[in-house]
């Protein structure tokens, strides 16, 4: 997973929970899946500048 940001300017439309649901592309162009890998992951922007990825919780 992938995550990147090129601008301070965030909203407040990112704040909350996350739930990871796939991941494609990469040098084979798979598609990762929660049911493929066995993974569960979430994402939690508790405010701007903070977050928490929580991996198989």
């Amino acid at each position: 997973m992938s995550i990147n940001c090129s601008s301070n300017k965030l909203n407040n439309d990112i704040i909350g929970h996350w739930n990871w649901v796939e991941s494609s592309g990469g040098f084979d162009g798979r598609t990762l899946t929660p049911e493929s890998t066995g993974d569960i992951m979430k994402l939690e922007y508790l405010e701007l500048k903070s977050s928490f990825l929580k991996m198989n919780y």
